[in-house]
């Protein structure tokens, strides 16, 4: 008898810690592929989407396969401005918006979908992780 009351809130218990742990190795994963893709901007800094080259984007798509399968998957690149602070978004192929001696920001941005109820109750029907990494320009 008091298996029938307690297996049900066993099961969401065990389903919601590994909802968490899903959503902490997806974080991981996008951290992993910023840290990439910086490493690549660290001497390439304005190269982010370039067609037919070895880019930030191409790099950090290249860390994980499974990226490609996250909802919203987005990638970007910011410099310094004038203030110091990583605001300045850099787009394009080769263009002089980061220089040596600058920080450079990588932030990759993807959702995760949360399955288990309790979980969603919680936190929502899904969460927007972010995975980043700075560096400073070296060439």
């Amino acid at each position: 008898m008091e298996l029938a009351f307690i297996a049900p809130v066993m099961a969401l218990i065990v389903m919601g810690v590994l909802d968490l742990a899903r959503g902490h190795q997806m974080q991981i994963g996008l951290t992993n592929a910023a840290r990439e893709g910086a490493a690549l901007a660290q001497v390439r800094p304005n190269d982010v989407t370039c067609a037919g080259e070895d880019d930030i984007t191409d790099r950090v798509m290249r860390e994980s396969e499974n990226l490609t399968g996250y909802a919203d998957l987005s990638i970007a690149v910011f410099a310094e401005d004038a203030s110091g602070d990583l605001t300045v978004p850099v787009l394009g192929c080769g263009g002089s918006t980061a220089s040596a001696g600058e920080r450079v920001r990588v932030e990759v941005t993807a959702t995760f979908d949360v399955i288990t109820p309790m979980v969603e109750r919680v936190v929502g029907g899904s969460l927007d992780l972010t995975g980043s990494s700075e560096i400073e320009v070296q060439t």
